[in-house]
């Protein structure tokens, strides 16, 4: 659909999507820096290992002035914030051991290590949350 949107608009600025495993280690080498990063409704579908390596892969394909947002749904404090998410989380870690929600502090505390600043926490519908981090061009 990214391809068919950029053939519309007739975008020369937006390159063609890419498959990328971003949970496989060393893709920012091959594929940044690069300007912007949307990470949408992963971090709860994968393991805190392979989430570790995205995080890290974000923080290291990002440009100077780049920046990353990261959509989905967190732990606050090690807690979901309502029934229908403490269900949904309990399946996940049920259907898919390992996986399951990620604490929306740890998630930014290690973007933050990995040298981006944190912009802005946005509340999402369905309990969801948008963070935004760049990187600082000095």
């Amino acid at each position: 659909s990214v391809d068919a949107r950029r053939a519309d608009i007739g975008a020369v600025n937006l390159r063609p999507a890419l498959g990328l495993d971003a949970a496989q280690p060393g893709w920012s080498a091959k594929h940044g820096p690069v300007d912007v990063i949307l990470l949408a409704n992963l971090l709860h579908l994968i393991t805190l290992p392979q989430a570790n390596t995205v995080l890290d892969e974000i923080a290291a394909a990002l440009a100077p002035g780049g920046i990353a947002l990261i959509y989905g749904p967190f732990l606050r404090d090690g807690e979901t914030t309502s029934d229908g998410d403490a269900a949904f989380d309990a399946q996940i870690r049920r259907d898919m051991p390992g996986c399951g929600y990620k604490d929306v502090i740890t998630v930014t505390a290690q973007l933050v290590a990995g040298g981006l600043r944190h912009v802005d926490t946005t509340r999402m519908p369905a309990n969801n949350l948008l963070l935004a981090f760049e990187r600082p061009t000095k």
